[in-house]
């Protein structure tokens, strides 16, 4: 079991130090800037983001679309993409043990990775192709339209 952490910033040398002082940073990867994120999450068990920051993460989608189940926190747009449970586990943001409760019951349960694999595929086709987003966003302005139109806002 590997950790692949993947993109820049500035903590990049603080986790690196961190797996050296833990020894465990034979088992860590520190990936950088990827263009290829899709091939390295084909590879991946699942995806962990205990951000306290990110309203919507692209990542979440990029994971979706590749089938990968996804535990993160349940903040912001968050549990709008991820559905408790079915695509993914949402924990308390800021909270280690459930982090760490939510990452082993995705190993400790039989098959739960897989069948999450399975709805991730199927949960991004329903709702999050590009097709989908403009047709939710068309139907957001005909409502819009439609609203003015009865109060007679248009002419």
């Amino acid at each position: 079991v590997f950790l692949s952490i993947i993109g820049e910033g500035e903590l990049a040398a603080s986790l690196a130090k961190l797996a050296e002082d833990r020894k465990v940073a034979g088992r860590v990867r520190f990936w950088g800037y990827r263009a290829d994120v899709a091939s390295i999450m084909a590879e991946a068990d699942l995806l962990v983001l205990p951000t306290s920051l990110d309203a919507a993460p692209y990542v979440v989608l990029e994971a979706l679309s590749s089938g990968l189940p996804v535990v993160a926190s349940g903040i912001f747009g968050l549990p709008e993409l991820i559905r408790d449970g079915r695509t993914g586990i949402l924990t308390a943001p800021g909270d280690r043990g459930d982090l760490l409760k939510a990452v082993g019951r995705m190993y400790a349960e039989p098959g739960l990775r897989e069948r999450m694999s399975e709805s991730c595929r199927r949960d991004y086709l329903e709702r999050f192709t590009i097709g989908k987003s403009v047709l939710a966003t068309m139907a957001v302005y005909d409502e819009l339209l439609r609203n003015r139109r009865a109060h007679g806002e248009m002419k």
